[in-house]
């Protein structure tokens, strides 16, 4: 119960900010919101590469598209792919934040349409697939 109340009160903040956010940058508050991303990042793989070295002797964070010195061509293109639509799908959740801002709907609204959307999916799946 606690976990779950923390989760809500947790995702309702980060909603306000980013609506917040939103309302002033506009839609390129992707921009804005990558700068978290790309310190965790840096942060977590300079942690994992010195691990790497203190084990391997080796300072290199294994992404697995570098195996024994050659480069995997399917690995290095399915980790672009993912870039891609991780990059596309912020980009249109936070371009509805910023429309939903811009005609003066809640956004809590937006996100509670987001939430039941993986119920009507399962529905959809159900009928669909049996």
């Amino acid at each position: 119960m606690l976990w779950a109340f923390s989760a809500a009160l947790s995702f309702t903040i980060v909603n306000a900010m980013i609506s917040e956010i939103t309302g002033t940058v506009g839609p390129l508050v992707l921009l804005y919101n990558c700068s978290g991303s790309l310190v965790a990042g840096l942060g977590y793989n300079l942690f994992k590469a010195y691990q790497n070295y203190k084990q391997n002797g080796v300072f290199w964070s294994n992404q697995n598209i570098v195996i024994k010195g050659k480069l995997k061509v399917r690995h290095l293109l399915a980790f672009v792919v993912y870039c891609c639509l991780l990059v596309a799908a912020r980009g249109l959740v936070y371009l509805t934040i910023y429309f939903a801002t811009a005609a003066d709907v809640n956004v809590g609204v937006i996100t509670t349409i987001w939430s039941v959307d993986p119920v009507f999916l399962a529905i959809v799946d159900y009928l669909v697939f049996g």
